[in-house]
């Protein structure tokens, strides 16, 4: 049973709250270690792929290749879950506004400074 506790009050529940996470095996041990140096890798190799595509594609085509990538991505992920995913009426304007805004314009933001950069006469 519970201890009472009044409005406000924190409880702690000496049997969950002391009880660590158990860990078994190699990969469970370094595996979001593992994770985070892949992040790292990842992210750390965008501007060395990106550099090179902008070599053979417009910046823009490189965009557009790269939103629908990621697309196609999300979806077979979200497949792969089984899971339903909807965005509530009410809340769609705000979701794509936050996306328009969020990526849209970063992405816009770095094709253009980079397209400037590429064509600049003071470019190293």
């Amino acid at each position: 049973m519970l201890p009472q506790a009044k409005t406000g009050d924190v409880v702690a529940i000496p049997e969950i709250a002391s009880k660590p996470a158990q860990r078994e095996g190699i990969v469970a041990a370094i595996g979001p270690e593992l994770g985070q140096l892949l992040v790292v890798g990842l992210w750390a190799s965008t501007f060395i792929v990106t550099k090179a595509a902008f070599a053979e594609v417009s910046p823009l085509a490189f965009a557009f290749v790269r939103f629908g990538l990621m697309t196609a991505l999300a979806f077979a992920v979200l497949a792969g879950r089984k899971r339903t995913w909807r965005v509530r009426r009410s809340d769609l304007s705000r979701f794509l506004l936050a996306g328009l805004a969020g990526y849209t314009f970063y992405q816009l933001g770095f094709v253009l400074a980079w397209s400037a950069h590429r064509h600049s006469p003071a470019r190293c």
